[in-house]
């Protein structure tokens, strides 16, 4: 899994680089909300069209700028998805990396023995201890 490309693949289509991070159904929500607010995004485009054009031949009774709450609204939630989408893309492939690593490892406990000898001075004789040190993790 690697980060870089989750990020560049959910710069380019929000959600993909979930899905290439193996997260398909995050992917997928990611989508799906980037989706909904280009929808709402084209309903303010649509209402504004409506209203300008119908304002110039004096059927319509509104304001002509109708519509571009709902437009801006709809641009700003494409703007946080696709950002939030880039952010959570590139964790992911890190968490996976971080799991598939654990994942690897063959055992839990390791023992490592190796020998110990150095030169000491006690009253004014020098001794050499000779032994053996032990490291255990787990």
């Amino acid at each position: 899994y690697n980060p870089a490309l989750s990020g560049v693949c959910s710069f380019l289509i929000p959600g993909l680089g979930q899905v290439v991070a193996g997260e398909t159904g995050r992917g997928l929500a990611f989508f799906g909300g980037y989706v909904g607010c280009a929808i709402v995004m084209e309903v303010g485009v649509a209402q504004l069209a409506y209203s300008v054009n119908n304002y110039e031949y004096g059927t319509y009774g509104g304001s002509p700028g109708a519509g571009v709450g709902t437009m801006l609204i709809g641009a700003g939630g494409m703007l946080a998805v696709s950002i939030w989408s880039i952010v959570d893309a590139v964790n992911v492939a890190k968490v996976n990396n971080m799991y598939i690593r654990d994942m690897r490892k063959t055992s839990s406990l390791k023992l490592e023995l190796a020998p110990y000898v150095t030169q000491i001075s006690i009253n004014n004789k020098l001794t050499t201890p000779v032994g053996m040190t032990m490291r255990v993790t787990f």
